[in-house]
């Protein structure tokens, strides 16, 4: 099963309980999957409290896909979402999750 979320106009309250094979993410909503911050020293951390319930409940499922189901995915963003994602990607490989994402710029 392959979904493609598109953070600008996608119902986040409609994500699947079920695995998925493949992903694409594209948009420009920056913290949907939560809020980052880098520390003093150097580490990206996540702020679980800064989050609204929503964010929270799209990273749950963003790790559930991740991690559980070993999901394949892309994402596209924009110039002013890369370090977002990044972030993303610096947080999950902090903790050593294992993840196939790609990130692919769009400018």
């Amino acid at each position: 099963k392959s979904l493609e979320i598109n953070t600008d106009n996608f119902d986040f309250n409609h994500l699947p309980d079920e695995p998925v094979e493949n992903i694409l993410i594209s948009g420009h909503t920056i913290n949907c999957f939560g809020y980052y911050y880098k520390c003093d020293n150097g580490d990206i951390e996540t702020d679980c409290m800064a989050m609204k319930e929503n964010d929270r409940q799209n990273f749950k499922w963003l790790l559930t896909q991740i991690i559980k189901y070993n999901a394949n995915i892309d994402i596209i963003c924009e110039k002013e979402c890369f370090d977002y994602y990044i972030s993303i990607l610096n947080w999950l490989d902090s903790y050593d999750v294992k993840h196939k994402i790609r990130l692919f710029k769009n400018f």
